[in-house]
């Protein structure tokens, strides 16, 4: 058995490499991703030329998801005038497990708000944290919006901006 890769048409994030491990038998498949690491969605399908009649081409579809290196979901946070006071909950998660970060302050540009604020770590070594905010009853944010910052020990990006909206003309 003889297997050749074909290379792809394109722009591909995947280096591939085929290893012939038993000679005429076995061959073992290498695929790696190349830089940059954008975020987003990767996809890709090799070909694998045989000598095998019965199956003359295979093809290996490839996929991979790039995150962000910080991330916050939700990305903002919708408030509904309620009657009763509710919590909103936001996750602040760091990607890089070679890099963590420490938070070093969490402010929000209302008054009000400022005092109802809280956050602990989740996940161990900088890489994920969840902050509650306690939203009182009756509030609602002015229409341009409030911004909860979280400010963090990365050189890069010293401070993450998540927008504070009214859930009202939200749609």
């Amino acid at each position: 058995m003889v297997l050749k890769l074909t290379p792809t048409k394109g722009i591909c994030r995947f280096a591939c490499r085929l290893e012939e491990t038993t000679p005429g038998r076995e061959y073992q498949l290498h695929v790696t991703v190349e830089p940059p690491f954008t975020p987003g969605f990767a996809r890709d399908t090799i070909t694998i030329e045989t000598n095998i009649p019965q199956q003359p081409v295979i093809q290996v579809k490839m996929a991979a998801s790039f995150l962000d290196r910080f991330e916050v979901r939700p990305p903002e946070v919708l408030v509904p005038i309620m009657d009763k006071e509710s919590t909103r909950v936001v996750f602040f998660s760091n990607n890089d497990e070679h890099k963590p970060v420490k938070i070093t302050d969490i402010t929000i540009d209302d008054d009000e708000l400022k005092k109802r604020l809280s956050w602990k770590p989740v996940k161990p070594g900088g890489q994920k944290f969840e902050i509650r905010l306690t939203i009182p009853a009756g509030y609602a944010p002015p229409v341009e919006g409030r911004t909860l910052t979280i400010t963090i020990d990365d050189a890069d990006n010293p401070e993450i901006k998540v927008p504070i909206l009214s859930m009202i003309g939200k749609q």
